[in-house]
């Protein structure tokens, strides 16, 4: 069980930001960009839109859980109700 806390934590040791899970993922595929290529568009302030539609691929893809991910854990419709969670 987790329980919300003033200080942004969820559970020990999980902490939440505030941007969108897109929105995270769209930044980090614009970081690699610049880093990777030196691309100008990268190195715009609000760049990072740009990439919104390759994070939302990108985290679409991972919805359903791999064979080895299940084997792990087990497969848990929750996990993919965090990913449609993060779509949106």
């Amino acid at each position: 069980m987790t329980n919300h806390r003033e200080d942004g934590e969820f559970g020990e040791g999980v902490t939440v930001q505030s941007a969108s899970m897109v929105e995270r993922v769209a930044r980090a595929l614009c970081d690699d960009t610049m880093l990777r290529w030196r691309s100008p568009l990268a190195m715009q302030a609000d760049a990072w839109r740009e990439f919104v539609p390759a994070a939302r691929a990108a985290i679409e893809a991972m919805r359903e859980p791999t064979d080895a991910m299940v084997m792990a854990g087990g497969h848990d419709q929750t996990y993919e109700e965090m990913i449609d969670e993060a779509l949106k």
